[in-house]
């Protein structure tokens, strides 16, 4: 489904790049498959190329890129950590857990209030924007850290029901649920006759019911911030548009902030603006973006909307951004000090490279089925719900260069590492 439920589904873990399937097993997977019983596959298959795009967002952004150096740079001391000296590079798992605590803000930032009321695509909430402080490991507010919150409230009354922190998990999230849309629209497409016309509206039911649920404003917020800026009322549509924003706001550079233009409608906290700047926030790049960007109207397209945001926004055209992010990681040899570990970061970044090349062909940033059997893009290995480790859809990614396994025991001490070394610092 295009969200998750009470249960967890699937995971990608980002310390292990790993994705687990919780409740799907190959055989019945592949089964299915051979069998075209595409009913059976509709939410199989985009729980799982919406995990995939998260391992691609990981591996093929510039973001990722960053990211995934750290954690590979901070796996190289874990052989180490009771040698002399050291401690000096101790500092590296505190680096790992700053990243990690702002890919989604800790609970204290985000309010969830009771809505006494339902709300749905029919009663829509208000939205409203403001801009905050991280607060140190002193308890106090750190103005070189803002952050941005999306506040949903009743329309009627005003009564709040969520403050839910922009932040860089709820962009990945973005991107994931369209691939994901994208993937159930596909499947949908195969169905013939009169149940195809079932799937499609079980489909649009379970879709529109999640839009407005209060615990899932991770998942939607940066969706309904876009969709208010565009006037935009087709929900897939914001999905899409919201994907291809968040996609380019994880390949910005520093020159593009520099250069990026604040709107008008967060004048009233323009003393932020400098330091959203200097951290080179990506949230913060995405609302300028969205917040910038045009009306739809019936003469719109994707390529033609997104390309007046980015120029309104002061920015690049989209093939710029993306072939220039494309390029560095294609040129980028940095690895870690590792001699097992160098090799396979060196892979995962060849084949970001490739997966982001590919994406910025067109202004379709999903990865869904119909992208899956191009060449050059290998699909990652995945674990189902017994364990075991294979491939999909005849995936033809290099486990010889990559050990998925080792990764996930290397990645599960590195965490706790981070655990055990942060009860030491304040």
């Amino acid at each position: 489904m295009p969200f998750p439920n009470t249960r967890q589904v699937a995971r990608f873990d980002p310390l292990t790049l790993s994705i687990v399937l919780n409740e799907i097993h190959r055989g019945a997977l592949d089964q299915d498959i051979r069998s075209k019983r595409h009913s059976n596959l509709r939410e199989p298959l985009s729980t799982i190329f919406h995990e995939i795009t998260h391992w691609a967002d990981a591996v093929g952004t510039l973001w990722g890129n960053a990211y995934l150096t750290h954690i590979f740079d901070a796996m190289t001391v874990l052989p180490r950590v009771n040698s002399l000296g050291a401690e000096t590079e101790f500092y590296k798992f505190m680096t790992v857990r700053s990243l990690d605590r702002r890919l989604n803000y800790p609970a204290y930032y985000r309010l969830q209030f009771a809505d006494i009321e339902p709300h749905s695509h029919k009663k829509r909430w208000r939205i409203e924007f403001s801009a905050g402080l991280e607060f140190d490991s002193n308890g106090r507010q750190n103005k070189s850290q803002p952050l941005i919150f999306v506040k949903f409230s009743d329309n009627g009354t005003g009564t709040p029901i969520v403050r839910q922190p922009l932040c860089i998990a709820a962009l990945l999230e973005t991107t994931a649920v369209w691939s994901e849309i994208a993937t159930q629209l596909q499947i949908i497409g195969k169905i013939p006759g009169d149940e195809k016309i079932l799937e499609a509206a079980l489909f649009q039911r379970q879709f529109l019911s999640r839009l407005y649920s209060e615990d899932l404003t991770l998942y939607t917020a940066p969706v309904h911030l876009l969709a208010h800026f565009a006037s935009i009322t087709d929900t897939s549509l914001a999905y899409h548009l919201g994907a291809l924003v968040s996609l380019v706001s994880l390949n910005l550079v520093g020159s593009h902030f520099r250069k990026l233009k604040e709107p008008v409608q967060a004048l009233h906290w323009r003393d932020r603006f400098t330091a959203f700047k200097r951290i080179q926030s990506i949230p913060f790049a995405y609302f300028c973006i969205c917040a910038n960007a045009p009306k739809w109207t019936e003469k719109s397209t994707p390529g033609i909307w997104l390309e007046t945001a980015l120029a309104k926004s002061g920015l690049p055209s989209y093939k710029e951004i993306m072939g220039h992010a494309a390029q560095v990681l294609s040129i980028d040899k940095q690895v870690c000090i590792d001699a097992g570990l160098a090799p396979q970061q060196a892979y995962l970044r060849e084949l970001g490279a490739r997966w982001l090349a590919s994406r910025s062909e067109s202004y379709e940033p999903s990865i869904s089925l119909h992208k899956s059997g191009k060449p050059d893009l290998s699909l990652p290995p995945i674990f189902d719900a017994a364990g075991l480790s294979f491939l999909i859809l005849g995936s033809d990614f290099d486990t010889a260069r990559f050990n998925q396994l080792d990764l996930w025991n290397i990645g599960s001490k590195l965490h706790t590492q981070i655990l055990k070394f942060s009860e030491a610092c304040r």
